[in-house]
């Protein structure tokens, strides 16, 4: 394949003897690859970048078979993790946040390990969740990041704005704070926080002394600024 044609609301891939098939036709497309690929790494290497170009026309559903495809040819759990982790953050960008869980996700497939990849996959898959209003699935993957170092703030920061979508605004409010604590050059964390309590006054009775650490940074920044 050498380019993607539109037409209308569909998606076709465009082979270079001029046929066209359909972007969502994975089997067809697929059938196309073996005709001319042998090496399993090769075929997979294509079917990555197939899903790649799925998410990026929106077709999530024709991405993720894609990426299930792949992960059949593909005999490295570590590599299919970091594509994963890379076609999600791709789709981060694009701010299409169901596309980037759909991708986070299927690293699920693997095996996990305790390091960066994963620590990333479980944090940026909860904060996709979220976006998508997914709050109470979000929390167990911001949980699993968090678990697996404590030391960051993304994940915390991430837990918060789970929590906070469930209204458990307490929670969230702590999940913040200590996100701050963890980075204070981390605004986002601080934003949050800030926001929360602007909007649920209640929450400062509730936590003796945020009000006064959120001033602390609040000065600390506009220092440094």
């Amino acid at each position: 394949m050498n380019r993607i044609r539109k037409q209308g609301q569909s998606a076709f891939f465009v082979f270079p003897d001029g046929e066209s098939i359909s972007i969502e036709d994975t089997e067809r497309v697929l059938m196309r690859i073996l005709e001319v690929r042998t090496d399993e790494m090769d075929i997979a290497g294509a079917l990555w970048g197939l899903a790649q170009d799925c998410f990026v026309q929106a077709c999530n559903e024709a991405g993720v078979s894609y990426i299930r495809t792949a992960m059949q040819f593909s005999r490295d759990g570590v590599e299919t993790a970091k594509r994963c982790l890379f076609l999600g953050l791709l789709m981060d960008q694009r701010e299409n946040y169901e596309a980037a869980a759909a991708a986070y996700s299927e690293a699920l497939q693997t095996t996990p390990s305790r390091n960066d990849t994963w620590y990333s996959i479980y944090c940026n898959l909860g904060h996709a969740l979220s976006r998508c209003g997914r709050y109470r699935e979000a929390e167990s993957y911001c949980r699993a990041a968090f678990d697996m170092d404590p030391g960051r703030p993304n994940a915390v920061r991430n837990l918060g704005i789970a929590l906070q979508g469930q209204g458990r605004l307490g929670e969230a409010a702590r999940a913040f704070l200590q996100a701050v604590n963890l980075c204070p050059d981390d605004l986002r964390a601080y934003v949050h926080l800030e926001d929360l309590l602007y909007s649920h006054e209640e929450i400062a009775a509730d936590i003796p002394g945020i009000v006064a650490h959120v001033e602390k940074v609040k000065a600390q920044v506009m220092n440094r600024g």
